[in-house]
């Protein structure tokens, strides 16, 4: 299953250490997180990327995954 939504973000960065980002219009009621960078020596950088989404309801989109959800169960537990 491909699911596609559309996203605008408001971005801010702080030199070397976090990128992050909001949703400022789009799909979702609300979309944020960030991407933080951590040095690990000269050579080495840990990226840890976070997020926090709201789907809108009775969307195709939330519809979608709750069946991607149900269906995945099934067949793992079923």
């Amino acid at each position: 299953m491909v699911l596609h939504a559309r996203v605008v973000l408001d971005l801010c960065e702080y030199l070397e250490q976090e990128i992050s980002f909001e949703q400022v219009e789009g799909d979702f009621d609300s979309f944020q997180g960030k991407w933080t960078f951590e040095q690990l020596g000269n050579h080495h950088t840990l990226l840890k990327y976070s997020v926090e989404s709201k789907m809108r309801k009775d969307t195709f989109l939330s519809e979608a995954i709750m069946e991607e959800v149900f269906v995945n169960y099934l067949i793992r537990f079923g």
